[in-house]
């Protein structure tokens, strides 16, 4: 439940939660998985950096495995860990397809799945994965979202905008849809509908960063230049803060059109080994 909620302090407690149950029986293998779970969306939610997550999140997968490989979760928490953290694309789709081997009806397996084939440029069998997820889990807000910004990334914009309004519908407490909902509407060129869904994810204080840069970019490209350079002012306040992804100020000097600033936002991503530039 907590671990749904993507919010910095649920991931945070459910971590403490987590610790708690292995405390009382150490050969809890799903506690383990919750961990390295909550640690990979601490990263890719803006909340601490990719390394500091990297490592805790590896090792609480690898104990899961070492446990009990005859369990889907270890291998699904492992794929997710060497996926979204981009170490060994090769080595997270052996472990997803063994976890989709132990349980044909397993829907975080083919979650999973769908975003790492999304990363590899395989979007279309990641659609296909992710709807299988769905047809699984037809309400999980969590899948509806990632379903959304699945299809979003494949370009396809109309299923990405119904996907992402019925996951908002699913749990209107959750704005984690939006900052996609916004880029959505920033790439059709409905400019007004995007600002209204970054402001909304902004608003819900979640994502804080990813909506600032985003917002940032759809403002630039409209030709609001002090618009867009308040949200770089923002992003540099931010980082004293919490974590910055700087492929954000990337978005963001592109919209502008100061290539230079941009180039130097992603070397700094890439030295970082920064979350987005899997995304880019």
């Amino acid at each position: 439940h907590l671990w749904s909620r993507l919010t910095k302090e649920a991931l945070e407690r459910s971590i403490e939660l987590y610790k708690e149950a292995i405390a009382r029986d150490q050969s809890f293998a799903l506690a383990h998985t919750g961990i390295a779970d909550a640690w990979v969306s601490l990263s890719w939610n803006d909340f601490v950096s990719k390394r500091t997550a990297f490592k805790e999140a590896l090792s609480a997968a690898l104990t899961a495995l070492e446990i009990d490989d005859q369990l889907a979760e270890p291998h699904i928490s492992l794929a997710m860990v060497l996926s979204y953290f981009g170490t060994d694309w090769a080595r997270a789709e052996s472990e997803v397809l063994r976890a989709l081997e132990i349980n044909r009806n397993n829907a975080d397996a083919y979650h999973q799945y769908a975003h790492l084939l999304t990363f590899l440029g395989r979007t279309h069998e990641g659609i296909e994965m992710i709807l299988r997820s769905l047809e699984l889990e037809p309400v999980s807000r969590v899948i509806s979202s990632c379903c959304g910004q699945i299809h979003f990334m494949a370009g396809r914009y109309d299923e990405a905008v119904e996907h992402l309004e019925t996951a908002i519908e699913l749990d209107p407490s959750n704005t984690g849809p939006y900052s996609w909902l916004g880029m959505v509407h920033t790439q059709r060129r409905d400019f007004s509908r995007a600002e209204v869904a970054f402001n909304c994810g902004l608003e819900g204080g979640t994502f804080i960063p990813r909506n600032t840069g985003a917002l940032g970019y759809c403002q630039a490209i409209q030709g609001d230049r002090e618009g867009a350079l308040s949200k770089l002012e923002r992003l540099a306040e931010l980082a004293s803060e919490t974590s910055v992804d700087p492929c954000f100020e990337a978005w963001i000097h592109a919209g502008i059109g100061d290539d230079g600033a941009a180039i130097a936002a992603l070397e700094r991503a890439y030295d970082q080994d920064a979350n987005w530039l899997v995304s880019l």
